[in-house]
């Protein structure tokens, strides 16, 4: 990833008093041989960027509320002056997602890859090397839980489409945050580790709730931790507070980075409930995620 001092695009999320920052920095690069040695261009990435060769094929990352990568590797001259000609468009982009106060939603990441040769595009939050979304052939769509916060959260986007002759070859990914339907809703400052979620319908496996913790990867593991609920909710300030009465506890095993926890729900399950997590840190202080607040029909 080539270092540079990115573009800042501010945007107001569609629920709430939020405002979602966006931030891209990274490469755009094309590559093509004729008859002659191999030719490059490459362009740094400060915002919405754009590279092109016109014989050669494009490379353009466009940022905003979806912010979209798209790769073109045209049809090289073929069979041309010799064989083995071609053009290729790369690119190695990362792209971070913040807000001024929690939010929670989905980053909807699309991936529609074109030729085979080459790299499969794929998308990578955190940019920890577990990919979430990835693909040769076919479209991709991936939701991952998120709550957004002043720690910004980094996708890195990296494809590689190489074009030896026939039809013109586009990379499409793109990276959407979604906030969470009404039913669904933060609040209270985290500290330390922040609270996610996503809520399938029931006739989707049916109905599954995926409480997705984000612990902050610069602050210590916690050697315990549990999921609090209850039904009733607490005041929650600009500070880190507890921010429910607990009725009990999920305990859960703490990793370093995160997990996802999925919770199937009866179709008996109704009303509010209000979920919390607590972390333990030596010597015997709290980390407390912000507040979720979860309405079941």
């Amino acid at each position: 990833m080539h270092p540079c001092a990115p573009i800042v695009f501010v945007f107001a999320a569609a629920l709430g008093a939020q405002t979602i920052t966006v931030t891209a920095s990274g490469s755009l690069s094309l590559a093509w041989q004729g008859s002659g040695p191999v030719q490059t261009a490459t362009q740094q990435v400060f915002g919405s960027t754009s590279l092109q060769v016109s014989t050669v094929g494009s490379a353009v990352l466009t940022i905003g509320p979806t912010t979209t990568l798209e790769l073109e590797a045209l049809d090289p001259p073929w069979p041309g002056g010799s064989q083995g000609w071609w053009s290729s468009a790369s690119a190695s982009v990362l792209v971070a997602y913040a807000a001024d106060a929690p939010l929670a939603g989905v980053l909807r990441l699309y991936i529609d890859p074109a030729c085979i040769m080459g790299m499969p595009p794929m998308s990578d939050v955190e940019n920890d090397g577990l990919v979430e979304a990835n693909s040769w052939q076919g479209t991709v769509q991936v939701d991952v839980p998120v709550v957004l916060g002043p720690r910004p959260i980094p996708v890195h986007l990296g494809a590689d489409t190489v074009n030896f002759g026939g039809a013109t070859c586009i990379v499409t990914s793109s990276i959407q945050f979604v906030p969470l339907v009404a039913n669904l809703q933060t609040a209270g400052a985290a500290c330390g580790p922040s609270l996610a979620a996503s809520l399938l319908p029931p006739a989707q496996q049916p109905g599954r709730l995926t409480l997705h913790v984000d612990d902050d990867p610069a602050a210590p593991t916690s050697i315990a931790a549990a999921l609090a609920f209850g039904s009733t909710a607490l005041p929650t300030g600009p500070t880190c507070n507890p921010g429910l009465i607990a009725d009990g506890w999920f305990f859960v095993m703490p990793s370093a980075g995160g997990f996802d926890l999925p919770i199937p729900l009866s179709s008996y399950l109704t009303g509010n409930v209000h979920l919390q997590y607590i972390g333990l840190l030596l010597p015997f202080s709290l980390q407390l995620s912000n507040r979720l607040s979860l309405t079941l029909p």
